[in-house]
């Protein structure tokens, strides 16, 4: 259990952040059976409740997940999940460019199905989707990755994803689109590039984000990282950029 003194939650009708702690409670039951005939199958049940009160003891949020997963021998995964959100909503927000969601209470459910294929080979994916209520209106998702890997020095992965809202009547509706590629370049077994690029239509955001890492000695490092944010509408308007180091040194008292 805890207490968070300053959270900001948004208020989209008066366009501002206001500041509203919370307390917490999270239990988490989980339950594996393992092989014990050489199918090499793991199954997992795990059932997670996120209880929260506001400062004055009143209802906030009910966030309760079931999950169930396959873990195969040859490291692929499969898995589904059932989430059960009840929210008192403090605040209006908006989730398009139309009228807010009024302030009150919300029940909706969502369900996800995952698939990761074999992490060992050269080429492995993922994939997977959900959908289900959002609020007071309904959620549709797709997304995958696929993943090439040239052991032990490159690295690349691609993610995609894809979010539908589309709520009643004068909320409106969006689509959401994510695009991701990862590069990671290993020089030797000190010196590590890797480079992010993160293309986001729900934060109108375009970044590149490039890290130089140097591990001089175990446990010590030298990063170099150089971070560049552009709206993707305008398209390539620059928001910031930035070039930062950072230094670690292991004291072995």
């Amino acid at each position: 259990m805890g207490y968070v003194e300053r959270i900001l939650n948004y208020d989209a009708a008066r366009d501002t952040s206001v500041r509203v702690g919370f307390k917490n409670v999270f239990s988490e039951l989980t339950y594996r059976i393992l092989p014990s005939n050489g199918s090499g199958l793991r199954h997992n049940f795990q059932f997670t409740n996120y209880y929260v009160l506001n400062p004055n003891n009143s209802f906030n949020e009910l966030s309760q997940e079931l999950i169930y997963g396959i873990d195969f021998r040859n490291t692929a995964a499969l898995s589904a999940e059932l989430i059960r959100d009840n929210v008192q909503l403090l605040y209006p927000i908006s989730f398009t460019d139309k009228v807010p969601l009024p302030a009150k209470k919300y029940d909706f459910t969502q369900f996800s199905i995952e698939y990761l294929s074999d992490a060992r080979k050269q080429f492995s994916y993922s994939a997977g989707g959900g959908a289900g209520t959002f609020y007071n209106g309904n959620y549709r998702q797709l997304k995958g990755s696929i993943t090439f890997r040239s052991q032990p020095h490159f690295n690349l992965t691609l993610t995609a994803e894809y979010n539908k809202l589309i709520f009643p009547e004068p909320y409106g509706s969006t689509e959401l689109f994510l695009i991701a590629p990862r590069l990671q370049l290993n020089f030797s077994t000190r010196i590590f590039w890797t480079t992010f690029v993160q293309y986001n239509t729900q934060q109108n955001n375009f970044n590149i984000n490039s890290r130089f890492q140097w591990r001089y000695k175990p446990m010590s490092d030298l990063f170099i990282v150089y971070t560049d944010n552009y709206f993707t509408d305008p398209f390539f308007k620059n928001k910031n950029r930035a070039l930062i180091f950072k230094l670690n040194y292991w004291l072995n008292l």
